[in-house]
């Protein structure tokens, strides 16, 4: 007989043995382990590139972390575990575009959103102790993963717990680029004497960070520790007094964290320093229209740029005879400005910015001229108002940018009248690609930075009469990365409502006034 034929009866003969119950603390842990696999592979699936998370996957991914959430409850030994696993998938968000197509970059920044909605839950289930975790753990750790440590110091932002400033610190001090700025970013407006000095010493040490001292200044100004206001009004009158109108425009930034007794001697002085050196010839009539500005301001009066008069009134409000305004007002006008559609601008050193897009041929009024005519016509009154000690510049965009010609050059007439040559033969054609125009006038390199220490101008008129290509994501990372050292400040006009918020971006963001022309 042939084993095959036996087979059979040996199978039966062989002793039955039953399968092995799991005990209930085994099956849990099995659960467990079976659940956090799964979602590492959906992480590593994510991290390969693979596209194709439709609804019902996005679904499966839900409903995995709330077993996730359940099974912690069962299991707090390997809460430690799923936080990590739900760092790294937070963390995908971090992925370059460029490795995946835009529907799977698109789908895998919603699954990085779910495993960062699951953090921030447990920020406000256990708080004080996952936060801890968050700081000590992963952000201070360096052997953490970089993109954890990033997701860490972003979930940290605005909760200002005692126990993880240290780590927060610790990482604004000693990392550069995007997990360092996002410690800082977690800092602004905590109040605390350390993280105040923190701020302060970072501009004093680099120059850097001016943007973060003014946030943090706004946020805290009414709980400031006298040590640190006086610090802060140091720092502004030496800054208004440098030699450097580039220092006077930080000055500028910070002076709202002064209180308005210390501040207009500071002003009054400044006035003085920079009245003078204007009438040598090396001063800054934008630096001396802000800071009348400013007085203007903080006293409601107009009373213009003569330090004297100033004097007089201030002397008035020691005595008791004038009194501070109770609020004070955004604004306060500049003094011998010229004007550009409305626009009042005081500078010496100017670049303009004009659209020639195709819609520039559109009629501008009622006597037939084009939008680029008008703007052709009021950028030449501009400059013959603000005379010969006026240095300017002229870029035109459109599909892209041209310059009239490097530098600044004296408004005289002779020059003016080269510009316009130059103006009557570039017709309205193309489209309105904004960037470029800024490329062009501050001649900025391929990766669109800015070298401060070739810009000779301090301000940037800008006309567009449209929404632009870029529009307006790029204003802030551009300003916070390159105009923190530059200072320019950009007036910006827009003919017509059909603007995106380019413009308005590019005002607010540097402190300058956009006027809108219907």
């Amino acid at each position: 007989m042939s084993f095959l034929v036996l087979l059979p009866f040996l199978l039966t003969a062989l002793p039955s043995v039953p399968p092995r119950t799991l005990a209930p603390a085994e099956f849990a842990q099995a659960r467990e382990e079976a659940d956090l696999k799964k979602l590492r592979v959906w992480i590593q699936r994510a991290r390969r590139g693979r596209d194709g998370l439709d609804e019902e996957q996005r679904s499966a991914l839900r409903a995995l972390l709330g077993d996730l959430e359940r099974l912690r409850a069962d299991e707090p030994s390997l809460t430690g575990d799923i936080d990590t696993a739900l760092l790294d998938l937070a963390a995908l968000r971090r992925m370059p575009s460029s490795r995946k197509s835009a529907e799977g970059f698109e789908a895998t920044q919603r699954v990085a959103r779910f495993g960062e909605e699951a953090l921030r839950r447990r920020i406000e289930s256990d708080g004080a102790r996952f936060c801890d975790w968050l700081a000590q753990e992963v952000l201070g750790s360096s052997h953490a993963d970089g993109d954890a440590r990033l997701v860490a110091a972003r979930l940290l932002e605005g909760l200002h717990l005692v126990s993880t400033r240290e780590a927060l610190l610790r990482t604004a001090r000693t990392e550069t680029a995007e997990l360092g700025e996002a410690a800082v970013a977690a800092l602004v407006g905590w109040n605390d004497p350390a993280v105040h000095e923190f701020f302060l010493d970072r501009l004093e040490a680099s120059g850097a960070g001016l943007s973060d001292l003014a946030q943090h200044l706004e946020r805290t100004r009414d709980q400031l520790p006298p040590v640190t206001r006086a610090r802060v009004r140091v720092m502004v009158e030496r800054l208004y007094l440098s030699e450097d109108w580039r220092d006077a425009a930080r000055g500028r930034v910070l002076l709202p964290a002064v209180e308005t007794r210390r501040a207009v001697p500071i002003l009054m002085e400044a006035l003085a320093v920079w009245g003078h050196r204007t009438e040598e010839g090396r001063g800054s009539r934008r630096i001396l229209g802000e800071i009348v500005r400013e007085l203007q301001r903080l006293s409601g009066r107009a009373i213009g740029p003569q330090p004297e008069r100033w004097t007089r009134w201030w002397n008035a409000v020691l005595e008791g005879r004038v009194e501070l305004p109770e609020t004070i007002e955004e604004g306060g006008g500049f003094v011998s400005a010229a004007s550009f559609f409305g626009l009042s601008v005081m500078t010496d050193r100017v670049v303009f910015l004009i659209d020639r897009s195709g819609s520039m041929e559109s009629t501008f009024g009622t006597d037939g001229r084009t939008r680029f005519e008008e703007a052709v016509t009021q950028f030449l009154r501009f400059l013959e108002q603000a005379g010969t000690r006026t240095q300017f510049s002229l870029a035109l965009f459109s599909d892209r940018g041209e310059l009239w010609q490097s530098g600044l050059s004296p408004a005289t007439s002779a020059n003016l009248e080269q510009a316009k040559r130059w103006l009557d033969r570039q017709a309205p054609e193309g489209g309105t690609q904004l960037f470029e125009g800024l490329r062009a006038a501050l001649r900025l390199d391929r990766e669109g930075h800015l070298a401060a220490s070739r810009l000779d101008a301090d301000t940037v008129i800008v006309l567009c009469d449209g929404a632009t290509a870029e529009g307006p994501e790029w204003v802030a990372p551009w300003m916070r990365r390159e105009n923190e050292q530059a200072q320019l400040v950009f007036h910006c006009v827009q003919i017509g409502r059909t603007g995106k918020g380019t413009l308005e971006a590019l005002a607010a963001a540097t402190g300058g006034d956009f006027v809108l022309v219907d």
